[in-house]
């Protein structure tokens, strides 16, 4: 049969296989990569097709099929075939593909030139169509205003069928503009569009618009709706954004809930973005091994579309660990990752990592890689990182200089702690004037959170300074302050401050205040500066040692038979008294500060003493509790979650041991002696941490059940019988 069709045929025929043309391509359009050959749509409009022996129609109608699965050029290549003296009204048939099928390929121009050919075509039965497909390709463009008007176009053409995509497609396009309001009266509008047949998306996509304005009760309402309601796409993907409000809300039990429907729903095909989203909720309530699982799990999972942002958060979850190796090896996965458009925050992390880790050089490295990357909006925070690596390695003078870029840098949201850093690296550097002055600035930024700890700094500037009448009146500020974390610091130095003055009364009634503080354990600063003589009359009561040097008198002052090693030392605790601790005893002691570094604490207390008890991962006293059925990873999630970490500054390399921890040493010696052993392990420190009573590692254990006679009791069938024998332990020396 020739392509030219006789008058009195072809209008009947034109409009027929449009019908069935247009029938299939809606079948098409919901079914996408599964659009088969053997859809009833398909196989109807291909036979009509055949019937008129018009080979260009059914080529029209497989690349149809084929552009929606995504095979653009042979899509592209098929309608190639299609040119061939046919109707104006089935040339806009093939123009309308053509242009579906070059912007499937992100060639826009060409696919605006073609659906316009199709509008422009009078003939075209369409037009409504091929307008809302030239907004898209205007949208996919970035042009969203000439986008915005070929969705109203589409609107306003008469007979269009299907309004509701183009309402949806117009609210898409107000919300990528920012304006939500707007973008949100279109998919209601959309929702009020009679026979859509993906009502379930419409609810999806105003869930959408309803939590970027930020409205999150609203936005699961919508998103309850869509799930229930049918859709092209079923529930799998409002289940998971579902989950993301959830999270915005704070209700994670909820969200991970979502996150688990959403991966259990049949034919979700979005799975490691679900993964990624759980991790996220699991790492953010706390559930840091189940986070990293998910993210791991996100990362094997095949269509995982952003990579690099799950090795990032991976890292994150992994440096929260302590596993900081690992961490290291995920953000350089993560700016290793194609198309990755974060790299400016990795390398900012990455140098937290190594901070952490105490590689300074490499830290500051990655420190001025994330503050040289093109868009990086965290520079003022990095410029304040570099400031903080530079000081922990001596370059005073660069770091006062990286604080203040830091200050300089617009839209740096902590300006308080850099100013409060400023005032420590001139302290430091003996400009006090300066220091002050920064300390101030500290201060009066709204919000601070630490202007307690920023007075007394002012109080050790001006008190070094030798101004001790200011001194003592800002000592006091920063004990008037509610919640201060320094509270013992303060009575301490206001102490210090008194006795300077020659009023010992007042000194000891302060240092005696000090030790009347309750804290954790009570942080108690070391400071390499602070040597106070202490007075011969203070008969029986105790300068805390971490303000008491070596060389200072300390006649009149009593000392129980073990004294804490100064927080200044490292690697093997020089007291005497530790002699008769074995190795392993003596590195529990060491990796109590380390434990309190990675917390960030300026003290080591009883926690940080169990925590390397745990650390160390074996020893009596290990083997006691494992025994006692103690699961000892529960023990450090308690002591972690109790006692928190500090604020994000640089904290001592030796953190001072407390008063607790001296007195639980006292009585680890004494419980070596009631078991007539010449040596205390691990085993006497855990007894020493039990009969102390009051510190949090005692209520801690007690809390789990840990008594300390059954403890005793576990501790001597491990040694055996000869109480005498110091056991394994003795070996560790």
């Amino acid at each position: 049969m020739s392509h030219e069709l006789s008058k009195s045929e072809a209008p009947e025929l034109e409009a027929e296989f449009s019908r069935l043309f247009w029938a299939a391509r809606r079948e098409h359009n919901r079914l996408r990569k599964k659009a088969a050959t053997n859809d009833p749509a398909y196989r109807s409009a291909v036979t009509f097709a055949k019937a008129q022996e018009w080979k260009w129609a059914e080529d029209l109608i497989e690349a149809s099929r084929l552009e929606c699965a995504g095979e653009h050029e042979l899509a592209l290549k098929i309608l190639a075939e299609c040119e061939v003296p046919i109707s104006k009204r089935h040339q806009s048939l093939v123009l309308f593909m053509r242009g579906t099928a070059l912007a499937g390929k992100g060639e826009w121009d060409g696919a605006i030139n073609a659906f316009r050919n199709a509008i422009n075509t009078p003939e075209c039965d369409n037009i409504g169509g091929a307008w809302n497909n030239l907004g898209n390709t205007y949208a996919a463009k970035g042009d969203l205003d000439q986008a915005v008007k070929a969705f109203s176009q589409a609107l306003n053409t008469p007979g269009y069928d299907t309004p509701a995509v183009a309402w949806n497609n117009l609210g898409n396009t107000y919300a990528a503009k920012g304006e939500l309001d707007e973008a949100i009266s279109a998919y209601r509008k959309a929702l009020e569009m009679p026979g859509d047949d993906n009502i379930g998306g419409r609810w999806f996509a105003l869930g959408t618009g309803l939590q970027a304005k930020g409205e999150l009760d609203q936005a699961i309402e919508a998103y309850r709706k869509a799930i229930v309601t049918p859709g092209r796409d079923g529930p799998g993907h409002a289940w998971e954004r579902l989950a993301t409000a959830l999270q915005a809300k704070g209700d994670l039990e909820e969200a991970v809930k979502s996150y688990r429907k959403a991966l259990d729903t049949p034919g979700y095909d979005d799975l490691g973005c679900a993964w990624h989203g759980l991790a996220t909720a699991l790492q953010t309530a706390g559930d840091v091994d189940g986070a990293i699982k998910a993210y791991r799990t996100a990362l094997n999972h095949p269509g995982r579309a952003y990579p690099g942002h799950t090795w990032h958060s991976l890292a994150t979850a992994l440096q929260a660990k302590g596993e900081l190796e690992k961490a290291v090896e995920a953000y350089r996965k993560a700016l290793d990752s194609p198309g990755y458009d974060h790299p400016g925050q990795a390398w900012h992390d990455l140098g937290t990592a190594f901070e952490a880790k105490g590689e300074l050089d490499q830290a500051i490295e990655a420190y001025h890689k994330a503050i040289d990357t093109p868009g990086f909006n965290g520079v003022g925070r990095a410029w304040y990182n570099l400031g903080k690596a530079l000081q922990a390695k001596g370059g005073l003078d660069e770091a006062v200089k990286a604080y203040r870029q830091a200050l300089d840098t617009p839209g740096y949201d902590h300006p308080a702690y850099a100013w409060h850093a400023l005032g420590y690296a001139l302290q430091a550097r003996d400009e006090l004037d300066q220091a002050i002055e920064a300390y101030h600035k500290a201060i009066n930024t709204p919000g601070y959170g630490h202007v307690g700890r920023a007075w007394y700094d002012v109080g050790n500037a001006l008190q070094a300074n030798g101004e001790l009448d200011q001194a003592i009146e800002i000592y006091r500020k920063a004990l008037d302050m509610p919640g201060s974390d320094y509270r013992i610091c303060a009575w301490l130095k206001l102490g210090m401050a008194f006795h300077a003055k020659g009023d010992l009364d007042q000194a000891l009634k302060a240092w005696k205040k000090a030790t009347e503080t309750r804290g954790s354990d009570g942080p108690v600063e070391s400071d390499d500066n602070a040597r106070p003589l202490v007075p011969l009359d203070m008969k029986n009561f105790e300068v805390p040692r971490s303000l008491v040097g070596a060389e200072s008198p300390q006649a009149g002052i009593s000392s129980p038979s073990f004294s804490m090693p100064m927080a200044r030392s490292s690697g093997p605790m020089p007291d005497e008294s530790l002699n008769s601790f074995t190795t392993r005893a003596q590195r529990v002691l060491a990796l109590a500060r380390e434990e309190a570094v990675r917390l960030k604490h300026y003290f080591a207390g009883t926690e940080h003493v169990l925590l390397g008890l745990i650390s160390l991962g074996q020893g009596v006293a290990v083997s006691a509790l494992g025994k006692l059925g103690v699961n000892l990873a529960n023990v450090r999630e308690t002591v972690e979650k109790g006692v928190g970490t500090g604020p994000d500054q640089r904290v001592t390399r030796n953190p001072t041991f407390t008063p607790r921890v001296k007195k639980a040493m006292s009585l680890a010696v004494k419980e070596a002696k009631t078991m007539n052993h010449a040596y205390v392990g691990t085993e006497h420190i855990l007894l020493g941490l039990l009969r102390e009573g009051d510190g949090v590692a005692a209520r801690v254990l007690k809390d789990l059940g840990v008594d300390i006679e059954k403890t005793r009791l576990e501790i001597l069938k491990e040694l055996g019988s000869n109480f005498g024998s110091p056991g394994d332990e003795s070996q560790a020396h």
